[in-house]
């Protein structure tokens, strides 16, 4: 998505957020099933 012919389209831009997005991104079955993980930012309350 970052190259220059790409810049103004208007899709093919979830999977590349996604990664940027989040911590750990899996995909299974083909694709059609998609396992992301964040980490919750510690507060340090305890």
């Amino acid at each position: 998505p970052l190259a220059p012919e790409n810049l103004l389209k208007s899709g093919g831009r979830g999977v590349f957020l996604i990664n940027q997005l989040m911590d750990t991104v899996g995909f299974r079955d083909g694709g059609r099933e998609v396992e992301m993980r964040k980490r919750r930012a510690d507060s340090g309350a305890a």
